[in-house]
C-alpha cells in the first residue's frame, strides 16, 4: 500500500481548493473553520490498491486502524448503500463522514427532495476528506447539511426545520461502523438526543393535531386575561436553593396529604390544577397552582366559591378562560408552545418561557428550576394506576364518578371501567416495589421527559412512594424529604415575588402589527378565492387544466412562504390538515423518480384541492380572531 506523506498533500491542493470553493457557496462558516484546521499526525492517508484514497487513524500502540477498505473504498461504499433501502425515505441520518464514499453513494441514489443531515465528530476527518475526495456533488445537493463537532446537548438547535419531517415521515440511519467505533461516546449522545428529539415531536404533534383549534379559540378568548397577566421573566432564580415540593394528583397523595402541612411555610408548594382541590380541602395551601389543560373538563379542578388570597395561578393561554377569569389578580402567563401565542410573543410582547411543556407535572417541574429551587421533591407523581385508580381520591375525577355510584354499579366497577376505557394504550410496568403494574402511553412517555429534565448536578427526589419510578430520580420517603430539606422555617415574601408579579408595566399598542396581520390575511383570501372562481368544479377538473391549477397554487405557496412566522400562525390551527399535507407531499418527493409526470402533477393537485379547503378555514377563522384582538385594543385605548 502506498502512503502519502501529509507535507505532499498541502502541495497539491487542487482537490481541496475545489471542494472549499463550493463549501463556501452554501457553508461560509464551516469552510473558514476547515480552512484554519491544521493537520496532525493522527491520520494517515494512503492509496488502495484500486487507487481510490484511504484513511487510517493511529491507535495508541502506534499503528493504524484503516477506516476505509484498504483494496477498494468506493466499492465498500456501493455495498454498504445496498443494504440501506433510500426508496423507503426522504429523510437520513448519517453518522461519521469518512472520506464520504458512502455519502456521495447515497446522494447519487437520492433525489434533490431529499433532505441528508451528515455528522462528524473529528474536524481533522472532514479536513481530509476535502483534500483527497471531490465532494462537489455532495455540497450542490440542496438538501445536504453538514455538522462538525456538534454539541450534542444542542442538537435540537440544528433540526429545528426537520423534527417535523424525520417525526413524521421517518428517516433512515446511515452507520457505516468503522467511521464511528473509535467515538462511540459522541454518537450514542447524538442518538439519544435525536430520539429525545423525535419523542417529543411525536407528543407534540399528536396534542396539536387533537387540540389546535380548541387552542387557538381559547387564546383569542384569553386575550385581556392575557395582556393583564404579567410574565415570568422576573422571577428567574428568584427561589435559589428553596427546596419545592410539585404536588401532583396520583393516587398515592392520599397517604401523603396529611404530612404536607408540615411543609407549608418551609418550601416553595407548586400545585398541578387536579391536586388543588384535594389540597385545600385538607387545608394546604400551595403558593403555585399551574394549568396547561385546553379542554374544558379541567374548570372542574378550580369549582370553587373563593380562591386564596395567597395563591397564584401559572398558565398557559390557551386554557378555557374560565380559569383565569377566577384568579382577579394573582395570576401570570408564560408563553405557550402554540403557534399563535408564540407569534403574539416574538412580535409584542414576551412572558418567558419555559421550553416545551407536555404536562402540567412537568410544566410544574420546569417552573421550579426556573425559580432555582433546590431540592426538587415530587409528590403524588405516580405515573401509573394503583389498582384501577389514576388519581387520589379527592381529585374532581374521583368525585366526578360519585355521580354515578349505585347499588349496582360500585366505586370500584367505575375505576375498574375507566381503567379499561385505556384499552390500547395500557402497558404493564414494575412500581417503585418491584410489583406490577399497569401505565398508560403517555405517562410512560411522561416519565422520560422528566429524566431528560434533570442533570446530574440538581438534587431532584421522588417522594411519591409508588408508582412508576423515574429514571434517574431518587426514590426517598415523604418524611425523609420533609426532614431532611425542610428544617427551618422561610418568609416566601421577604423576596418581593408578588410585588415583582403586581408591577405589570404600561404597554405600547400592538393595533399596528395586528392591522399587517390581518391585511395579509385578507390578501389570501383573496387569492384562494381567485382559484375557486377560476376552477369552480375542483373535483371535475380535467387533467389538462392540472398544470394551471398547480401553477396558481405555486404562486399561493411562494405568497404564504414571503412571512413564514404568520405561514406558522396559520399552520397552527388546522395542525392536522397541515400534518397530512406534509405527508403527502413527502410521498410525492419519495415517488418523483420513478413516476411519469402525469402521476406526480395528479398527485400534486389532490394534495392540493384538499389544502386549499384547509387553508380557508384557517384564514378565515384567524381574520375573524384578529379582528377581536384589535377591536378589544382599539377599546383599551379609548
Amino acid at each position: 500500500m502506498k502512503y502519502i506523506d501529509i507535507k505532499l498533500l498541502r502541495k497539491d491542493t487542487t482537490c481541496f481548493n475545489k471542494n472549499i470553493s463550493y463549501l463556501k457557496q452554501k457553508y461560509p462558516a464551516l469552510a473558514n473553520f476547515v480552512l484554519s484546521i491544521q493537520p496532525s499526525d493522527t491520520y494517515r492517508v494512503s492509496l488502495s490498491k484500486s487507487g481510490s484514497t484511504c484513511l487510517a487513524k493511529r491507535l495508541e500502540d502506534g499503528t493504524f486502524k484503516n477506516l476505509h477498505s484498504s483494496y477498494d473504498p468506493e466499492e465498500e461504499a456501493k455495498r454498504a448503500m445496498d443494504k440501506v433501502t433510500t426508496e423507503n425515505f426522504n429523510n437520513f441520518f448519517v453518522a461519521g463522514f469518512g472520506l464520504g464514499y458512502h455519502i456521495l453513494e447515497l446522494v447519487q441514489r437520492t433525489g434533490p427532495g431529499s433532505r441528508i443531515i451528515i455528522v462528524e465528530k473529528n474536524p481533522e476527518v472532514f479536513f481530509h476528506a476535502l483534500s483527497n475526495v471531490d465532494m462537489v456533488s455532495v455540497f450542490k445537493h440542496p438538501g445536504v447539511s453538514i455538522m462538525i463537532k456538534p454539541d450534542p446537548n444542542r442538537l435540537l438547535e440544528s433540526m429545528e426545520s426537520d423534527k417535523i419531517s424525520f417525526t413524521l415521515n421517518g428517516y433512515c440511519p446511515v452507520i457505516i461502523k468503522s467511521l464511528v467505533s473509535d467515538e462511540p461516546f459522541f454518537y450514542r449522545m447524538i442518538d439519544q438526543s435525536l430520539q429525545k428529539i423525535i419523542r417529543e415531536t411525536r407528543l407534540d404533534l399528536k396534542t396539536k393535531a387533537t387540540l389546535s383549534k380548541k387552542f387557538y379559540s381559547n387564546f383569542f378568548d384569553n386575550w385581556s386575561n392575557y395582556l393583564q397577566s404579567p410574565g415570568i421573566i422576573p422571577l428567574k432564580g428568584v427561589f435559589k436553593n428553596i427546596p419545592a415540593f410539585i404536588i401532583a394528583a396520583g393516587p398515592s397523595l392520599d397517604k401523603n396529604m396529611g404530612l404536607l402541612h408540615s411543609v407549608t411555610g418551609k418550601a416553595v408548594l407548586i400545585s398541578v390544577g387536579t391536586a388543588l382541590k384535594p389540597l385545600l380541602n385538607n387545608g394546604v395551601v400551595p403558593q403555585f397552582v399551574v394549568a396547561i389543560d385546553s379542554e374544558e373538563i379541567n374548570i372542574n379542578a378550580f369549582d370553587m366559591d373563593e380562591i386564596p388570597e395567597h395563591l397564584w395561578l401559572l398558565y398557559d393561554p390557551c386554557i378555557p378562560k374560565e380559569i383565569p377569569d377566577k384568579f382577579k389578580v394573582n395570576k401570570m402567563v408564560f408563553d405557550s408552545n402554540v403557534d399563535l401565542p408564540q407569534w403574539i410573543a416574538k412580535q409584542i410582547e414576551e412572558k418567558g418561557s419555559l421550553g416545551n411543556n407536555f404536562s402540567v407535572a412537568h410544566t410544574s417541574f420546569k417552573l421550579a428550576k426556573y425559580l432555582a429551587c433546590e431540592p426538587i421533591i415530587l409528590v403524588g407523581q405516580d405515573l401509573a394506576f394503583d389498582g384501577h385508580r389514576l388519581h387520589c381520591s379527592e381529585s374532581f375525577y374521583n368525585q366526578s364518578k360519585l355521580d354515578h355510584f349505585n347499588e349496582k354499579l360500585t366505586i370500584d366497577l367505575l375505576h375498574k371501567k375507566k381503567h379499561a376505557d385505556y384499552g390500547p394504550s395500557l402497558s404493564s410496568v414494575r412500581d417503585l416495589f418491584d410489583i406490577s403494574t399497569t401505565t398508560t402511553t403517555a405517562l410512560e412517555t411522561y416519565k422520560y421527559l422528566f429524566a431528560d429534565e434533570i442533570s446530574e448536578k440538581m438534587k431532584v427526589f421522588n417522594a411519591t412512594e409508588g408508582g412508576n419510578p423515574i429514571p434517574g430520580v431518587s426514590n426517598i420517603s415523604l418524611r425523609e424529604a420533609i426532614n431532611d430539606y425542610c428544617k427551618e422555617s422561610i418568609d416566601l415574601d421577604r423576596f418581593g415575588f408578588r410585588n415583582i408579579l403586581r408591577s405589570n408595566p404600561n404597554r405600547n399598542s400592538c393595533n399596528h402589527i395586528l392591522e399587517i396581520e390581518i391585511k395579509f390575511f385578507k390578501d389570501i383570501l383573496k387569492m384562494i378565492q381567485t382559484i375557486y372562481d377560476k376552477f369552480p368544479e375542483l373535483n371535475k377538473i380535467s387533467k389538462d387544466k392540472f398544470s394551471g391549477f398547480l401553477l396558481d397554487m405555486e404562486n399561493l405557496y411562494k405568497f404564504l412562504l414571503n412571512r413564514p412566522d404568520s405561514l406558522k400562525v396559520i399552520q397552527g390551527y388546522h395542525y392536522a390538515g397541515f400534518i397530512q399535507w406534509n405527508q403527502e407531499n413527502a410521498e410525492i418527493i419519495r415517488k418523483a423518480h420513478s413516476c411519469s409526470d402525469l402521476e406526480i402533477k395528479r398527485g400534486k393537485f389532490d394534495r392540493d384541492t384538499k389544502f386549499l379547503g384547509i387553508l380557508k378555514e384557517s384564514v378565515e377563522f384567524l381574520l375573524k380572531g384578529f379582528q377581536n384582538m384589535a377591536s378589544k385594543e382599539q377599546s383599551r385605548l379609548h
